[in-house]
Parts: structure tokens; C-alpha cells; sequence
């Protein structure tokens, strides 16, 4: 099972089912709070964690978790440039376990050289690697050589607003499950650490999993394939982790403002006019219950298209006012998290003939 499912919840849905845990090869990680609350600035307070790391603590990779693509990039830059000022100083001072240093930025949106740099070894044993990631290094992929963890305790978890139809991306305190999950990562090769970035009194307040997708989500598309197998009373289906009696309303009637739902009753009535056919286009009107629900032609069209509702329903309809061409460059454009990749400093001294990974760093 998933390092951070809540095995408890499945075991109860599945009437007392059996549920097999096998553990992972891990070495001990000892995890270390703050004696302080820490300042509210957590790109700081990881810069300073991770400094203080530097001078004081044995060879070893760091791995460093942060909420986002922008505080991983303003962190790398702050971090390069006190980093070198530590190398400096230590010429002439205490010698440090690795006077020398590279950082690896790792998010999901960066270019595949710069999510490859990441897992390739430090250049030598006098070398420290800084990795900045998001989630995404806390689960999906291991990277070899780390000793050190600084957990920032957040992440960003995407969120829908059934009120106001509109999804955010927000950071959020990371759940127990996430920061376990983060910790051991620095003991996959060998016994490690884990600095979180907070009182151990407010980490145990935080909650123990994190709060499923589908109950933050818009449920459009999730409504629209329940009915393409079948299900049309969505009222009484039995969800793993039910969500909002509102989220599923608003996702009814986003279907039928598309023409893509309606009715039993409605096409019923309808189907006694002669000359009337479920085709596409916008509806005025919802259905009344979530009760009997039954797919239009239009609607499952929509269904075959691997978007969301409302550039499936655009992109069909697009054909009526000879703009395909159009709307289907701008639907590929907003189906990806981003469509530009900005070059670090890495990059541009390989463009410019330079060795990126010189003494000092690699970014």
C-alpha cells in the first residue's frame, strides 16, 4: 500500500477487510524540531537551516522541501550566494567537511537536464549536493547520496471552490503521513536526520492524513465518467470519501449548462416532440435532482475527449464557428502546468562554454 494512505479508511470500506503492510528497507532517521517557533518567512528559515547544516554537520547530501517552483528558485539564488561567502570565510578558518557545494533545483515544471543533474552524484567526496524540490522527491523518485532532510512542513495542494467555480493552488501545512514520508528519505542509504522547520507541540496538531482529492476538487469530469459506466443517481453512490453534497451540485450543473446531462423526466418530455435530439450547445436550465441523470449525445462526445468538460464541450462546438485550429492550440496550452522553462544558471554557462559545475556550485 501507499506510504501515505490511510490504510484504516479502506479497511473499514471494505468490511473489515485484510490489509497486508510490507515495510521498506530504511535506516534510522533521528528528526529534530525548533526550539522556537520559527519565522514566518520559511524560505528563510531553510536557508539558515541549511547554512548552519553546512558548517556544522559530516559529509552528506541535503535535500530540501519546499512548497513551489518560486521558493526553490529564490532559495537556490540566496543559497549559492551565502554558500560562497562560507568558502571564503573557511580559507582561512575551520576546515569544513565539504568546503565545496552544488545545488540541484527539482520540480516538476523543469527542464528533464535539470530534473537529470539532481540524481548524478556530487562532483567528489569534498562536494555537498543541495537538492530543492517539491512533493514530488517526497514519494515518487528516491535520490541516492542523502543524509540530511529540512522539511519547511508545507505544500501546495490544488483546491475548488464550488461557490465560485474556481480551482486554486495553495499552500498548505503538510500532513503527518507527508512530513514521515519526507523524513525518510534521508535514511534510505544510510542513518540520517531530518530538521523540520517547526515546534514538535505544533507538529502533533497537525492532522494525520491529508484531506482526499476528491473531496477538493471540481467533480465535473469525475460526474461525467460515472455516468458514461452507468451510474446515473449519484445521490446514493457509495464513494470511498464522500464529497460535498454542494461540489457534486455544482458539478451537475457545469454538465448541464454544457448540454452534456439531463433528466430522465426531460428526455422523456422531450422525446415525445417530434423533430428534438440531445444534441450540444449550452443549456439554460439544470435538472432539479441528481436523482436519474442520463447523458446526452453531446455529452458523451465530451466523455471521449481526454480534457475537462469545458474545453471538450469548446472544442466540439468550435467546429460550428471554423475555429478548431484555434481552440485547439489554446486547450493544449492550458491542459499543462506550464509551457515555458526558464534556463538556470546552469544552463546559460553551458550556453555560454562555461563549466557549470566548477568549484562553488553548479547552478
Amino acid at each position: 500500500m501507499s506510504a501515505t494512505l490511510d490504510a484504516s479508511h479502506f479497511v473499514r470500506f471494505f468490511g473489515d477487510a485484510a490489509a497486508l503492510a510490507i515495510p521498506g528497507r530504511a535506516y534510522p532517521v533521528e528528526v529534530l524540531y525548533t526550539m522556537e517557533p520559527p519565522c514566518s518567512d520559511h524560505v528563510r528559515a531553510a536557508l539558515m537551516t541549511c547554512l548552519q547544516l553546512h558548517e556544522d554537520c559530516p559529509a552528506g547530501d541535503v535535500l530540501v522541501f519546499l512548497p513551489g517552483q518560486e521558493e526553490i528558485e529564490s532559495l537556490a539564488r540566496l543559497l549559492k550566494a551565502q554558500l560562497l561567502g562560507c568558502q571564503l570565510k573557511g580559507a582561512n578558518g575551520p576546515q569544513l567537511a565539504c568546503p565545496n557545494f552544488v545545488v540541484r533545483p527539482f520540480f516538476a515544471a523543469a527542464s528533464a537536464e535539470a530534473q537529470r543533474l539532481a540524481f548524478e552524484p556530487a562532483p567528489s567526496a569534498h562536494h555537498r549536493k543541495f537538492v530543492l524540490a517539491t512533493n514530488i522527491a517526497e514519494t515518487s523518485v528516491t535520490i541516492g547520496g542523502v543524509r540530511f532532510v529540512v522539511d519547511c512542513g508545507l505544500t501546495k495542494r490544488r483546491a475548488f471552490n464550488a461557490r465560485t467555480g474556481l480551482d486554486s493552488l495553495k499552500a498548505v501545512e503538510a500532513s503527518k503521513a507527508e512530513s514521515k514520508q519526507r523524513a525518510g528519505r534521508a535514511g534510505r542509504e544510510a542513518p540520517g536526520q531530518c530538521f523540520r522547520l517547526m515546534q514538535e507541540t505544533e507538529f502533533e496538531k497537525r492532522e494525520a492524513n491529508a484531506v482526499p482529492e476528491i473531496q477538493r476538487v471540481d467533480l465535473a469530469e469525475v460526474v461525467l465518467q460515472l455516468l458514461v459506466v452507468g451510474v446515473s443517481d449519484l445521490a446514493s453512490f457509495d464513494f470511498v470519501s464522500p464529497p460535498d453534497p454542494s461540489a457534486l451540485a455544482a458539478a451537475v450543473l457545469t454538465l448541464s449548462a454544457l448540454g452534456a446531462v439531463e433528466s430522465e423526466a426531460a428526455h422523456a418530455k422531450e422525446a415525445k416532440k417530434p423533430g428534438k435530439s440531445g444534441g450540444g450547445g449550452l443549456k439554460g436550465k439544470s435538472p432539479k435532482s441528481r436523482k436519474g441523470l442520463r447523458l446526452t449525445l453531446h455529452g458523451r462526445r465530451m466523455a471521449k475527449l481526454p480534457l475537462s468538460p469545458a474545453w471538450a464541450h469548446t472544442l466540439l462546438v468550435s467546429a460550428d464557428f471554423g475555429c478548431v485550429k484555434q481552440v485547439l492550440s489554446l486547450a493544449a496550452l492550458l491542459s499543462v502546468e506550464s509551457i515555458f522553462v526558464c534556463p538556470g544558471a546552469h544552463d546559460r554557462n553551458q550556453d555560454d562554454g562555461e563549466d557549470g559545475d566548477r568549484e562553488g556550485g553548479g547552478w
